[in-house]
């Protein structure tokens, strides 16, 4: 199973990266090919790891290979980027880290690299100078792009460094609470008698949540029930501030995977709401949210 979830974050990485899907589409699927909470958790730890570090593992892998992975062989180069995001920033013992990446090789197909994925593993846990990034450029530094940096520099010139720093946080479990099914006080004394530790931080805001550690949300109270649904507390600001009425027409023109599209009929369920995207097969996440939240 081990082995499985590494060749798994090395596909949806993959995916993402290389064929340019969205990871809020490819990990769930993901996720649902693992039968444990746990290990659901740690393959989007590892997924958004890698994406958040990127720029740094790929720097990394230019010091050990003479050339990265190309074609059909480009999941393994993302299977040693899931590797080295292991070695350096998790707490996951260096020898099962190896020897599980080397294993989940051989379900990519990559039996012929066996040696140079564990080869390129060996050298990064043996050369933490590696990481040493004083003298690389700002892009791979700070783990963002160039032009984005560039940007933040003229728009704010002394806070720039900070905000870069900012965004590479991990970003805290928002939920919303689904107020045609239940209040927010219920919902967080629901969590609470679940031994869950959440805080309501928006006075103006009650439905937003955030959880003090993330978790499974499939094992939250009410989650089958429509109760909530997994937010940024941004994102909850825009149909706060929209404050749709039960006469409006209202066009949600980029809509999946739906969080907007819902909390607008959760504040007006008489709304006349079209919900649209260029993505078939992410409206249909729009389908399946609306149908869980009734």
């Amino acid at each position: 199973m081990s082995a499985q979830l590494r060749a798994l974050a090395a596909e949806i990485c993959y995916q993402v990266i290389d064929q340019g899907k969205s990871l809020s589409d490819a990990l769930p699927k993901g996720q649902q090919k693992l039968p444990f909470a746990p290990d659901k958790s740690l393959l989007q730890e590892i997924c958004f790891g890698v994406m958040r570090q990127l720029p740094q593992l790929e720097t990394v892998c230019q010091q050990l290979m003479d050339k990265p992975l190309i074609k059909q062989l480009r999941p393994l180069q993302f299977l040693i980027y899931v590797g080295i995001y292991q070695l350096k920033f998790l707490r996951i013992p260096d020898h099962a880290a190896i020897s599980e990446t080397v294993e989940a090789a051989r379900l990519l197909k990559g039996q012929n690299l066996t040696k140079l994925i564990n080869a390129v593993l060996r050298n990064v846990q043996r050369k933490p100078e590696l990481f040493d990034f004083s003298q690389a450029s700002s892009a791979v530094q700070f783990n963002h792009p160039g032009w984005l940096i560039s940007e933040l520099q003229q728009a704010y010139p002394e806070q720039w460094q900070t905000i870069l720093s900012a965004n590479q946080q991990k970003a805290p479990l928002w939920l919303r609470v689904n107020q045609q099914q239940i209040s927010p006080d219920a919902y967080l004394k629901a969590l609470d008698e679940a031994g869950i530790a959440a805080s309501q931080p928006f006075a103006y805001l009650p439905v937003a949540i955030k959880l003090e550690q993330a978790c499974d949300i499939t094992t939250l109270p009410g989650y089958a029930e429509g109760w909530f649904s997994v937010q940024d507390a941004a994102a909850q600001h825009a149909a706060f501030f929209l404050a749709p009425q039960a006469s409006e027409r209202i066009l949600d023109a980029c809509s999946a995977p739906g969080g907007k599209t819902c909390h607008l009929l959760e504040q007006a369920p008489a709304l006349q709401l079209t919900a649209l995207d260029r993505d078939a097969t992410r409206l249909q996440r729009v389908t399946e949210n609306l149908a869980r939240l009734k």
